[in-house]
Parts: structure tokens; sequence; C-alpha cells
């Protein structure tokens, strides 16, 4: 007998990261099967709290499952399960605002314990719930991201005639994510002022933009040859990606990190700090890297850019690796995770 399902989709009204994006696309895959509530639900903020915690709780019935894709899910329903992406803000309260880190340092152990059933993105994830939030490892089930349909290569001419569009140097690498102190820019900066005194002719795009739920990130004394481009619009990413010498990714910390998935899935070199799930999703598909070492960060890029033969090698690897990853297989896991729950 077929479990009813209702999901939770107050996370598509917030502003994109990859846990929206992950929400997206397994909300939009599993809705002909479910019953989807909260749309139009406030985005972050002390209203979605209390639209999440009081109002959608009102719209579940006695025998419906709950699904609650972002992190967050009402305290007062156990018949749910939940998606944790990770855990930076219990390991590092400091990284958020106050107001938010104290809310979720609250919110998800309560969340972790009570829930039917926990899914994360990640085996490294998986780990950390496991052994901070103190819950069984059955209870844990891990589901990869996927990449989205529209992230493959493309042409010279399309990232020739975007190039010109956006005023984007001929030759670039790339950095794409939340404008975070975990996202470690100084680290990225300090290691391209090594490129830059190489590289005249090359720069380093910035694709993203802050949030209140950060702490806020001053940056000082900006290497020559930045571009910061902000928030960029989805369709334009994969022909930013395709036209980028390599995607550099020298987080501290990533449950996932769809960036370097999207990346190989577009034929872009990635270089990806070998720290938390990075090098669990990476493979060999790419350069690791220590994110406190500049200078080998460095070495990556300037490698990248003069030896063709390295370059085309990691494009083919990266596609190959981007092809085991699918949103259509991770809606399906989910789906049969969901129709799974006992009672």
């Amino acid at each position: 007998m077929k479990i009813p399902v209702i999901i939770n989709a107050r996370s598509l009204s917030q502003p994109q990261t990859g846990v929206q994006r992950f929400s997206r696309e397994i909300i939009r895959r599993l809705e002909p099967e479910a019953r989807v509530v909260g749309k139009g639900a406030p985005p972050n903020s002390i209203i979605g709290t209390i639209w999440e915690q009081l109002i959608l709780p009102q719209h579940i019935s006695g025998s419906e499952l709950l699904f609650s894709p972002a992190n967050t899910g009402p305290l007062h329903v156990a018949n749910q399960v939940i998606v944790i992406h990770d855990l930076s803000v219990i390991e590092h309260p400091e990284w958020y605002s106050a107001m938010f880190s104290a809310w979720y340092r609250f919110l998800i152990p309560r969340l972790a314990r009570q829930t039917k059933k926990i899914i994360t993105v990640s085996k490294f994830s998986k780990k950390k719930i496991v052994d901070l939030l103190q819950v069984s490892d059955s209870k844990v089930a891990v589901v990869s991201n996927g990449v989205s349909d529209h992230f493959y290569p493309r042409a010279a001419d399309e990232t020739t005639s975007l190039k010109n569009k956006l005023e984007l140097p001929d030759r670039y690498f790339l950095f794409v994510g939340s404008l975070l102190p975990r996202k470690n820019l100084q680290g990225l900066f300090a290691a391209w002022r090594i490129v830059a005194e190489r590289l005249y002719d090359a720069g380093l795009v910035i694709i993203g933009s802050g949030n209140k739920i950060y702490r806020k990130q001053t940056f000082e004394d900006i290497p020559r040859g930045i571009m910061f481009l902000g928030y960029v619009d989805e369709r334009l990413l994969p022909l930013i990606y395709s036209g980028a010498e390599a995607l550099v990714y020298p987080s501290y910390y990533e449950g996932f990190g769809l960036p370097v998935l999207e990346a190989m899935a577009c034929g872009t070199p990635v270089i990806a700090a070998k720290t938390s799930a990075l090098p669990e999703v990476v493979g060999d598909a790419g350069l690791l890297v220590d994110p406190t070492d500049t200078v080998g960060m460095a070495e990556h890029m300037l490698n990248i850019y003069s030896d063709v033969d390295l370059k085309n090698d990691m494009i083919n690897a990266g596609l190959r690796r981007a092809e085991l990853y699918s949103w259509d297989v991770a809606a399906k896991k989910i789906w049969d995770i969901l129709q799974g729950v006992e009672e």
C-alpha cells in the first residue's frame, strides 16, 4: 500500500544555494506522486519559521508522511523524513549570524532524534550526523546530489559571446558559491596573488553573493585581476563554467559541493580542497589541495593554464565522473526511502 506523502516546499521561496537546488530538483520529480505545500511560504525569516512550525502541521492529515528536504521541519511532526545536508552550523556557529546559529543548533538535534528517517547527501555528512547528533547509523541514508540537464559543455562561440557580453577575460579561473567564511575566499585570493604575478592576461571570476544568515565578510587588499559578478542567473552558469580554465573551490567545509559537480559536467577542470565531502564527490577526476596551501593551489592553477594535455585529461575525467550523478536516480532513491518508512 502506497504511503501518502506531503512535501514541505518552504525552501523553494528561499535564496538559491545548493540546498535549494536539491529541494527544487527533488520536489519537481516527486510532485506527481506527492502533495506539495508551501511553495509560496515566507523565505528565511522569523515569519517563515513560524509558518513552518505552526501553520504547516495544520496541512498534514493523520496518515501523511511529511518530507522536509532543506534542513528544517516542524518540531511537533514526528511522522517526518528530513534531509540534513551538513552540520556546519553545529560545528562552526561562528560562520553564521547569532540568531540563525542559535535556532539551528536548537532545532536540528531535536529533529534528528524524533523524525522517522534522516537523508543526507554524502558519506561525510552521514558520519557527522551519526557521531555528533548521536543517532543510529541505520537511521541515516545517503542520497547524493545530481546534476541538472542544462549543465553540459558549451561551444566556443557561445562562451566567447558570453565573455564579450559580461566583459570577462578571455582566460579566467572561476569560483562559484556563497560569499561566506567557510568558502575560504581569503585563501583563494592569496593563491591568486601568486598566479597574477605570472599570468598578466588571466582573471579570477567570483560568482555568488552574501546572505543575512552568514556573518558578514569583508575583503581588503583584493589582488589584481579579480572580478565579482555577484548573483548570476542559473541559465548563464553552464556558459560561464564552460568558458573557464578551471573551477577553484578551496572550501573548508562542504556537505557535498554542488559547484564541483556542475563544473565537471560542463567540461571544466576542478581544483578543490581535500576536506569534508569534496574528495568523495571529485574522486580522481580533479586536483585536490589542502585549503591552507595557497602555494599548492596556485601551482595547480598555473599547471592547468599551461599544460594542454593535463587540462584535456581533467576535462574527460570530469565528464565521466559527472555521469555518475543523476537527479532522477536521487529522486527515485528518496521516494523508495519514503515508501519504506514504517509507522
